[in-house]
């Protein structure tokens, strides 16, 4: 899958979805690593952790990979979200590295009422 601007998602994304019983030890090793994660790492990280190699690099390319990342990716578009990270917390669009206490607070805030920002009372 390619998105619109002609690139393939992030490998990270597109693991998440290769296969549901995949080793976690795989996956968290992805996400903690540092810099771009390719291919070919991946697939060395796999073959480190004795994972099959050829049978993940297939699940990458598969048909049903591939129809959640559009699924994914056609949702995104829809709700205008362009990067990642991106929360979604009530009809309220959050995006980029936000800090965990301001997320906690407009969730706070979205319980007590029903929006993000809380209108001051006074």
């Amino acid at each position: 899958m390619v998105d619109a601007d002609g690139k393939t998602p992030q490998l990270p994304e597109l693991m998440c979805h290769v296969n549901i019983d995949l080793d976690p030890t795989f996956h968290q090793a992805l996400f903690t690593s540092r810099g771009e994660v390719d291919v070919n790492t991946a697939l060395d990280e796999a073959k480190t952790l004795g994972l099959d190699p050829v049978m993940l690099k297939a699940g990458m390319q598969s048909k049903s990979v591939n129809d959640v990342l559009q699924r994914s990716y056609d949702l995104a578009k829809a709700l205008n979200v362009t990067g990642t990270p991106t929360y979604i917390i009530g009809d309220a669009l959050i995006p980029g590295a936000v800090p965990i206490d301001d997320l906690r607070t407009a969730i706070a805030n979205m319980r007590a009422c029903g929006s993000t920002q809380c209108p001051k009372s006074g």
